[in-house]
């Protein structure tokens, strides 16, 4: 009796056993044939991509994340996941025939910039204009070493883009000594300053040779032969006391 039973015990073992490296077997085939299928996937993915058909790639992406917001509702991150990466990878291959049509371009014009610089031509003269005159001015800055001081904003024409400015920054106004070599953003617009009293407003007009000439300013984005308007407001007239005339009497 004791025999049969260590028999049928020794029995189940085995068959339990066998069964648990069945399990096994199935679970390790299951996991490599997903993997096998994504990497699959991934390259059909891959070899499908049409960078020229936009719409349909956009649709592609929208799918994509469409499914990620519902894998992610279902609680299936691991799958939202690999959404979003498919989403992604259309938009860098996107991306990246964006940039080789560019670089094309560029290579078949490689004097494109300078072309463009040398299509610009200054069309100003220096000038300026008063746009406001308060009812009383108390005192004019007229001579050298009087000073004025101002905030500014400073435009690149004909396409009025700002290149500089002081309202927008937060600057305290900016302090200018007439016949000194203090500048504005890199530029010398003192001439435009004789003659305003506080409060004033002027529109100052800079053709390219009196700013930054034929090679631009690349740190404020000023290109080559670019004519400049700053639009000042003078908040402040007096007399500096350490002007001398070696800083630059006229």
């Amino acid at each position: 009796m004791k025999l049969s039973r260590m028999k049928r015990t020794t029995t189940l073992v085995v068959l339990l056993m066998t069964l648990y490296l069945y399990i096994f077997v199935i679970i390790d085939t299951y996991a490599k044939d997903t993997e096998d299928g994504h990497r699959t996937d991934q390259r059909g993915i891959e070899e499908a991509v049409n960078t020229n058909d936009v719409d349909a790639l956009l649709r592609r992406v929208k799918r994509h994340l469409s499914s990620a917001k519902l894998e992610k509702k279902a609680g299936r991150i691991d799958r939202a996941v690999d959404s979003i990466e498919e989403a992604k990878y259309l938009l860098d291959k996107w991306s990246e025939s964006l940039k080789r049509g560019t670089n094309d371009r560029t290579r078949s014009h490689p004097d494109a910039d300078e072309t463009t610089k040398k299509a610009r031509v200054s069309t100003e003269t220096f000038r300026f204009e008063r746009t406001f005159i308060p009812e009383r001015c108390v005192r004019l800055a007229e001579e050298n070493g009087d000073y004025v001081k101002i905030q500014y904003v400073g435009w690149i024409l004909p396409e009025k883009k700002m290149f500089a400015s002081s309202f927008h920054t937060g600057s305290l106004p900016k302090k200018i000594v007439l016949g000194s070599s203090d500048l504005v953003a890199g530029v010398d617009i003192g001439k435009g300053l004789r003659g305003a009293c506080r409060k004033e407003r002027r529109n100052i007009y800079i053709p390219a040779e009196m700013a930054f000439g034929a090679r631009g300013h690349k740190e404020m984005n000023v290109p080559g032969n670019a004519d400049l308007k700053f639009s000042v407001e003078v908040t402040e007239v007096g007399r500096d006391r350490t002007y001398s005339r070696k800083d630059g009497d006229l």
